[in-house]
């Protein structure tokens, strides 16, 4: 046996195992054990009359414009604090607005974050 072809194997079985994995993880945050879903039996939240609500985790944070111009400056450096951009980068984001602020982030730094904004006259949606 080659080590390609060896290789080739173990990366069949790898694959295999983190299906079975995501389907025994899926079937547990889901409340449902059946594999309607996964054998195509029709989807099992449609076959049990209740669709699962999935919470969401990761939010994206967006500055609306029409912030007060004397703000400008209190805005500018809250936004380089809550980020890792550089002065000019910050000015540009704030006088772009309504852009992309921060993505990905959890819904209790979201929150932190707005408040934070708030307080220096901005205004930032959560999406």
């Amino acid at each position: 046996m080659e080590v390609h072809e060896l290789c080739s194997r173990i990366h069949i079985v790898c694959a295999r195992i983190e299906a079975e994995s995501l389907r025994e993880g899926v079937f547990d945050h889901a409340g449902d054990g059946g594999d309607d879903a996964w054998d195509g039996g029709g989807g099992g939240a449609s076959k049990g009359g209740g669709a699962v609500k999935v919470e969401k985790t990761a939010f994206d944070l967006k500055p609306e414009g029409g912030f007060d111009a004397a703000a400008k400056i209190k805005i500018i450096r809250e936004v380089r604090a809550c980020t890792d951009l550089g002065l000019k980068e910050a000015k540009d984001l704030v006088e772009k607005a309504p852009t992309l602020l921060k993505k990905g982030v959890t819904k209790e730094e979201a929150e932190k974050i707005i408040e934070k904004m708030k307080v220096v006259g901005a205004k930032v949606i959560m999406e």
